[in-house]
């Protein structure tokens, strides 16, 4: 259990609050070195144990979410090609069920997603949707900068639509001239 003392503690409760801390700031805040912040940091992104990446509102992104369950042979074919997928805000498995939670902008664009995922494993047994809507202050990672669908069958682009969110609130009536 870790104690809320603990510099381990502190280091990521810091990263938590300011992905873009300095490394001085946290040398501050844990009590360690610049030098053995920076050595920490470093291992922990080299090792893949942490990753600072940015969140953004789901008002900005997209709302509109599904719950996908996929009964599958192979759930690795699956998760491996849509780990990095911007629109998956989490995977789980059960056996041989697959467990997705994505969203996007609209119901249609969620559909031609759901769509792309299905058609990567030719195993699939059976999958159920179950189509909601996630709350407008819920922040969403971004995973991949240049996201590329390119290990999808069903590939007509090489981006998905609307994978990197505009970064601007439509509807934001006080920049429009009346």
């Amino acid at each position: 259990m870790m104690n809320k003392d603990d510099a381990d503690y502190k280091l990521i409760a810091s990263l938590i609050d300011d992905g873009r801390i300095s490394i001085a700031e946290l040398a501050k805040i844990t009590g360690l070195s610049y030098t053995a912040i920076r050595n920490k940091l470093k291992r922990l992104l080299g090792n893949g144990y942490i990753e600072i990446k940015p969140l953004v509102s789901a008002k900005i992104a997209g709302t509109t979410a599904a719950l996908l369950r996929i009964k599958t042979r192979n759930p690795a074919r699956i998760i491996d090609s849509i780990i990095d997928c911007n629109k998956i805000i989490g995977i789980m498995t059960i056996g041989e069920e697959i467990i997705i939670m994505l969203y996007s902008r609209t119901k249609g664009d969620l559909a031609l997603t759901i769509d792309k995922i299905l058609s990567i494993d030719d195993d699939v047994l059976e999958y159920s949707i179950e189509y909601g809507r996630l709350p407008s202050n819920m922040k969403i990672p971004l995973k991949s900068s240049s996201p590329v669908c390119s290990t999808w069958k069903y590939n007509p682009l090489e981006m998905c639509s609307e994978c990197l969110p505009l970064l601007r609130i439509r509807n934001n009536r006080r920049n429009t001239r009346k």
